[in-house]
């Protein structure tokens, strides 16, 4: 297993008047190479749960295991260059004045050789798209939302990160950004990255998840494959949240008795499923 979180609750200001419980015994494993999603309304402790993977936050109780090993009775440091995270707003984790500087920070810090470097910055640039020769020199505070975005998950790439972990990835990015961006992640996880996304797009997550895991009121409200987890759509607009449109069209469809299955939320899936109907029919 890559990450397993054992009961873990977390306590914002324990003890004081402001206190607040973002996150309650939550218990998850998260298997090597899986594409995990992890959804829930605003508030519902996502950002919170995620701080925890790599010891940016330390759990009020339970425990977050990396291979086995506790990561707070480990080297925390270790840990970080391991399970990368990307934040909502990349500006958050842009400093240098050149995007050379910025993206090679991780490895430095790492401790690794100048040639060692520049390879690995010039690696992680055309992984996410970005031409290293055009963009080395230039100022990453100077880009666009989208050139931003890359530059942050090039930072995270270079570390070479076993596990890569996205707050909100496409926010903000237009459909153009989204579309590259995601079959970005696509092909990591094809390489063998085990990537966890944390998006309020229920698309999305149809597309790309392996798992899905719902969280309401800092609980671990379902968990399932993405098919397992839209075939509840009652319990999952409980949540706030909404099923895929392609769902929403396999349940208007079941309502007209067809007897498509709900749990459809890909086009492809519902391609594969409205041809068994129509199969079905002919043979009737």
């Amino acid at each position: 297993m890559a990450l397993t979180l054992e009961n873990l609750s977390h306590i914002y200001n324990q003890g004081r008047p402001m206190e607040s419980r973002a996150l309650e015994e939550i218990n998850l494993v998260i298997k090597e190479g899986q594409f995990l999603g992890i959804c829930g309304a605003t508030g519902s402790g996502k950002s919170t749960l995620v701080q925890h993977l790599n010891g940016l936050l330390k759990p009020t109780t339970g425990r977050v295991l990396y291979k086995g090993r506790d990561i707070w009775t480990s080297r925390v440091q270790e840990i970080r260059s391991k399970v990368g995270l990307v934040f909502q707003y990349p500006e958050q984790q842009l400093f240098a004045e050149v995007v050379e500087d910025d993206v090679a920070f991780g490895p430095r810090n790492l401790g690794c050789v100048e040639d060692m470097v520049k390879q690995r910055v010039y690696r992680a640039l055309e992984q996410v798209g970005l031409n290293p020769d055009v963009y080395l020199k230039r100022n990453p505070l100077a880009l666009s939302g989208g050139e931003k975005r890359r530059v942050a998950l090039a930072g995270v790439l270079a570390m070479e990160p076993e596990v890569l972990v996205l707050d909100e990835p496409t926010a903000g990015l237009d459909a153009r950004g989204r579309e590259a961006l995601l079959q970005m992640l696509e092909e990591l996880n094809r390489q063998g990255t085990t990537i966890i996304m944390v998006s309020h797009s229920m698309d999305d997550l149809a597309r790309l998840a392996q798992w899905l895991v719902v969280l309401r009121k800092g609980k671990l409200f379902l968990q399932g494959t993405p098919c397992e987890v839209f075939a509840q759509p009652e319990a999952i607009r409980e949540t706030g949240l909404d099923v895929p449109v392609i769902t929403d069209l396999m349940l208007k469809l079941q309502r007209l008795g067809s007897g498509v299955d709900i749990g459809v939320a890909t086009p492809e899936a519902a391609i594969t499923e409205l041809a068994r109907l129509l199969r079905r029919r002919q043979h009737d």
